[in-house]
């Protein structure tokens, strides 16, 4: 006898949600990997263009740059190219489909990270506070969503600290097979030395639960530090972001900045709301890990870059404690949100199957790079510093770029004081360079004052960028 449609429907859609709960990470990461897409403005920074002219340049010599190749300041000076594998995938992604491979190459990343942490966090969470959890955490990388190596490592840290943390809660040291992310997170992005700074709370943890677990982490330690070391700089690459932290014109880079209070942002809505979900539920916290997280939030306030390791930490640490505070282990029914879930994942598949294009973002110079004659290309330049990569991505040499690590404290001093625009200051550097044209952001004092420099013309401006030339101007 034949089952009639009534009969069957209703089961069929219990099946359906069924499955759908059970694949709840796949469905996230599905979800964030098109979002990330739609339309978020992947390449609103100039640091994804000079990171592909890296990885080009190391695929066409099949070596790693250890002097710089792009600047005319500090051409043949000595360069850490710590970032160099993800520079290399960067460039592997354009060579692919373009900027569309660029943005789709971020976004697997992102989507891959997020499917990590849903697995790892399903251990405790499920349905709607799993993706509250998410949503919470990965809010904190919305700031600095941007097609660079510190979005593509994402996976790699999970992993690590994923590992970190299984080694925990079997009560055991990490396994030998983690040291394998370490050596990656290290060729990729110099946040390496948070993965191995983290080691010590965890180990302290172990330690106060067992003294006999000291020898096993104290080891495991050591090999992370040999482990940061296998990249084509040795020590100086482990020594490399030691360096960034020390200088003192790093807090006066956007991303380093101290964290704005003068509107809303990601970190204030998701404080908010874990102390209020504290204040109702009262998880409960070890007292380490307490530490480990308010020091990762006054780090977040003094820096901005440093919320994306507390969104990541906090997903990971805060999930049981959320779990075993919901009195039910945080798991919903199945099917309990894949009324949700699914509708999301059938906008993701049609996300992916529309055409992906680079986004205008209003902050590329291409119409200025565009207006310098050849001629002109091949002589020096004074730049905004926002526009170094810019211009290294169209062959051009620049006066500074984004990598202050290269440059240091002594010329960023100088360059900050070229900032203010005056003639003197401005006189010499031109001089002290053999300048040839400029190309500077409209408004600036520096800007007008080479409106008013003596002996040169304006060749180009728009909103974006204003270019001048040496020389009387043409009749």
């Amino acid at each position: 006898m034949e089952s009639s449609p009534a009969s069957t429907g209703p089961a069929s859609r219990r099946g359906l949600l069924r499955w759908a709960a059970g694949q709840e990470p796949a469905l996230l990461a599905l979800a964030v990997f098109a979002l990330v897409l739609w339309p978020l403005n992947l390449l609103n920074d100039g640091d994804t263009w000079w990171h592909l002219s890296a990885g080009d340049w190391i695929l066409a010599h099949r070596a790693v740059p250890h002097v710089d190749p792009f600047s005319y300041t500090f051409a043949g000076q000595p360069w850490v190219a710590h970032e160099w594998l993800s520079e290399v995938l960067l460039s592997l992604g354009f060579a692919a489909a373009g900027w569309p491979g660029v943005m789709l190459l971020t976004a697997a990343a992102f989507g891959l990270a997020t499917w990590l942490l849903a697995r790892e966090a399903g251990r405790s969470l499920s349905g709607l506070p799993l993706a509250l959890t998410l949503l919470a955490g990965l809010a904190l990388f919305a700031p600095h969503l941007l097609a660079r190596p510190h979005i593509l490592v994402l996976p790699v840290m999970v992993v690590w600290f994923g590992g970190l943390l299984a080694a925990r809660r079997e009560r055991r040291r990490p396994a030998w097979g983690l040291l394998a992310a370490m050596v990656l997170w290290a060729n990729m992005h110099g946040s390496f030395l948070a993965g191995i700074a983290v080691i010590a709370p965890f180990a302290l943890e172990a330690v106060l639960e067992d003294r006999r677990a000291l020898g096993g982490w104290l080891l495991f330690a050591a090999a992370a530090v040999a482990a940061a070391l296998c990249t084509p700089f040795g020590l100086d690459g482990l020594l490399q972001p030691i360096r960034l932290l020390a200088m003192h014109n790093v807090q006066g880079i956007g991303e380093w900045s101290p964290l704005r209070f003068d509107a809303v942002q990601p970190l204030h809505v998701v404080v908010l709301a874990f102390a209020v979900f504290w204040l109702l539920r009262r998880p409960r916290i070890g007292w380490i890990r307490w530490l480990l997280l308010l020091g990762l939030l006054a780090l977040s306030i003094r820096t901005e870059r440093h919320e994306m390791l507390l969104g990541l930490l906090g997903i990971l640490l805060l999930a049981e404690p959320i779990a075993a505070a919901l009195g039910r282990t945080g798991r919903m029914p199945a099917g309990g949100t894949a009324w949700v879930l699914l509708p999301v994942a059938l906008l993701a598949t049609l996300r992916l199957l529309l055409p992906i294009a680079a986004p205008v973002t209003g902050r590329d110079p291409a119409a200025a790079i565009a207006a310098v004659p050849p001629a002109l290309r091949t002589q020096h330049v004074l730049n905004a510093y926002e526009f170094g990569g810019y211009l290294i991505r169209a062959g051009i040499a620049p006066y500074i770029d984004s990598r202050a690590e290269l440059y240091g404290d002594a010329f960023l001093d100088r360059y900050n004081t070229l900032l203010a625009g005056r003639p003197a200051d401005v006189a010499a550097v031109l001089a002290d360079n053999d300048v040839g044209w400029t190309m500077l952001t409209p408004g600036t004092p520096l800007a007008a004052a080479m409106a008013a420099m003596p002996g040169w013309h304006r060749l180009y401006a728009d909103a974006v960028a204003v270019i001048d030339v040496r020389g009387a101007a043409p009749d």
